[in-house]
């Protein structure tokens, strides 16, 4: 919590919520947070992160996704969800998009 005039407010609501046993994020603090959660990474997110981290390149993840058996592998929609990725991670390339997911503990 920071200082400030409604502090004394949102203290005693704090001390409300913890007293019951659950987590409190005071409401400066949620935005930041909710920010970086906006994305939730799918076990195929994570698939496609992996593979990059692995070194394969982004133009051959389709044929190692279809090999899996794993949809969908097309070309189109790994790029699709590698820049909803990058997007909500606020990134601007594959290299920032790893360094960041691992700075994060995603992988």
């Amino acid at each position: 919590m920071r200082k400030a005039r409604s502090d004394a407010k949102e203290l005693k609501k704090a001390i409300e919520v913890v007293s019951r046993g659950e987590t409190y994020i005071s409401h400066d603090l949620q935005h930041p947070v909710k920010s970086v959660n906006t994305l939730e990474f799918s076990n195929y997110d994570l698939i496609i992160l992996k593979l990059l981290s692995d070194g394969v390149l982004q133009k051959n993840i389709p044929e190692i996704l279809q090999e899996r058996d794993i949809h969908p592998n097309s070309l189109s929609s790994v790029e699709k969800r590698m820049n909803a990725m990058k997007l909500a991670l606020a990134v601007k390339n594959n290299e920032q998009l790893i360094a960041k997911c691992k700075d994060l503990g995603i992988f």
